[in-house]
Formats: C-alpha cells, structure tokens, sequence
C-alpha cells in the first residue's frame, strides 16, 4: 500500500513539473512574438516619423508662389474633415491620423527629451494601447475602455524583459519574471 501511494505521489509531482514546463515554454514563446511585433511598431513608428518630417520640412510651393509654414499641417478629406494633422506642440512634433467622423485614431509624437511614442485610439476616443520607449528601454500597454491598464509588456534598459497582468482594480496578479 505505502509503495503504491509513494508511485502515485512521485507520477503526480513528474505530470505537474511537466504542465509547468509546458505553461513556462508557452509563455515564452508569447513574450518572443511580442517582442518581434514590438520590433514592427518601432518600424512603424519610425516610418511615421520620417513622413511626418518629410511633410514638415519640404519646400512646397503653392499657386502663388508662397512657402507652406506654421506650427500645424492638416489634411482634410473631400467633406472638409481633418484626416492627418502634422504639429508641433511645446518642441515636440506629433502626427495624428482621423477616423471618418474626425475621432482621432493613432498619434506618433517625439518628446522634448527625444522620448518616441505611438498611441492608438477606439472609436471613443480612448487611449487603448500605447508603445513608448524610454532611452534604451521600449513599453507596450493595453488599457480597457474606461483607461485601464491591464497588460504591460517591456524591454528594459538591462535587455530583460517582463509581461505584467493587472486585476480591473489595477491589481498586479500575474507577472514574468
């Protein structure tokens, strides 16, 4: 009886250090695939960047010979709403793109430091992911309707990374490392 019971203590603890095992390696595999979407938004972002400077900096000339300059550059669509804002904001240039009704989408911005970042909108207006780096660290967050975080996922300046999950309550309950 006491070898049986010691077998079935020993196969449970093997079956659960296996479902660990399991559980760690999908984990990281979803932290990898992060990471390389996170290295797509960098991509994105800079390609924003150069056509947003791009916009900023070339010499157009209009009907009457005259240069385009002022702090902000909108592109309206055929109804007269604006669809692409180009700006500069306290030193800091921004582009931000529209929705049909003019609800604002998707903002690219550069801060006074140099600190990137790209923000997406629902179709409330709300911020509901954002990818910002900090010197050598990048950030990706995910925020419910009502301004939430829940999901964060980082590269730290050290080359660590790390995936925090929050409670409605902004309550940490899971995290990696």
């Amino acid at each position: 009886m006491g070898a049986r019971l010691f077998h079935a203590r020993v196969t449970g603890e093997l079956l659960m250090s296996g479902l660990v095992e399991d559980r760690l390696s999908m984990l990281e595999a979803k932290i990898a695939r992060l990471e390389a979407r996170n290295k797509l938004l960098r991509w994105v972002f800079l390609l924003c960047l150069i056509c947003g400077l791009t916009l900023a900096f070339l010499n157009r000339t209009g009907a009457e010979g005259e240069r385009w300059r002022g702090k902000e550059i909108a592109i309206l669509d055929q109804r007269g709403k604006v669809r692409v804002s180009l700006d500069i904001r306290s030193d800091s240039p921004g582009l931000a793109l529209f929705d049909q009704k003019g609800g604002i989408r998707l903002s690219a911005s550069v801060g006074p430091d140099g600190t990137p970042g790209i923000w997406l909108y629902d179709e409330d207006g709300q911020g509901r992911a954002a990818f910002e780096m900090f010197g050598d660290s990048s950030h990706l967050h995910f925020n419910t309707r009502r301004g939430k975080e829940l999901v964060s996922l980082g590269l730290n300046h050290d080359e660590t990374t790390y995936l925090h999950l929050f409670s409605q309550e902004r309550k940490e309950y899971w995290k990696a490392p």
